[in-house]
């Protein structure tokens, strides 16, 4: 082999090694989120920061997830929305219908005054979670259902260090770890 061509293959696998090394770089902006696609498995009770961050827990992984939103719609009307039938709305999006759906928790954006909603379709194993942006549609006092995506966003995750295994039963053979994340709230900039 003549030596360019073995200097131009080294090369190559340098090039090639840095570039997978990037790949498995995790990068945090300022705040400690990091951009991409969060591992949750259920959404459940959810609350905003001051800033508009919306925090969602997810109780199979006894997990608590922030993720920045996008605040740019701002809504400046206190009125109410009106969303009749919502749960036959949410249920059509979803495909099924309003009895195979749960709203599991609602919370307002203090940003945007957007409402979030987590919602659950199904049950069991087979269950399947969402989260759903309920905004103002134009002047009108009507409120359109949006699915949100989480498949690139920035994000944080805090996992619970002395939750219940997925094993722990109660008396009903219900798991305990469903209950290890009951309800959160951002107070004092704590949550």
């Amino acid at each position: 082999m003549k030596k360019k061509t073995r200097i131009s293959i080294a090369l190559v696998a340098v090039i090639s090694i840095a570039v997978v090394s990037l790949n498995f770089t995790t990068i945090y902006d300022a705040d400690g989120f990091v951009y991409g696609k969060p591992d949750h498995q259920t959404i459940g009770v959810l609350s905003f920061s001051p800033d508009g961050t919306l925090f969602f827990a997810d109780s199979k992984n006894a997990a608590i997830y922030g993720v920045k939103l996008s605040n740019d719609k701002t809504d400046a009307s206190k009125q109410a929305m009106n969303v009749g039938e919502i749960d036959s709305k949410i249920a059509d999006m979803m495909g099924v219908t309003a009895r195979e759906i749960k709203i599991n928790d609602m919370a307002t954006n203090p940003v945007t005054n957007s409402v979030y909603l987590s919602v659950a379709r199904g049950s069991g194993n087979d269950t399947q979670y969402a989260l759903l942006k309920v905004s103002r549609e134009g002047e009108s006092r009507n409120g359109k259902i949006e699915l949100v995506d989480l498949n690139n966003v920035s994000y944080t995750k805090y996992t619970l260090s002395d939750a219940p295994s997925d094993a722990d039963k109660d008396r009903r053979g219900n798991s305990l770890r469903t209950s290890s994340i009951t309800d959160i709230a951002f107070h004092n900039n704590e949550l």
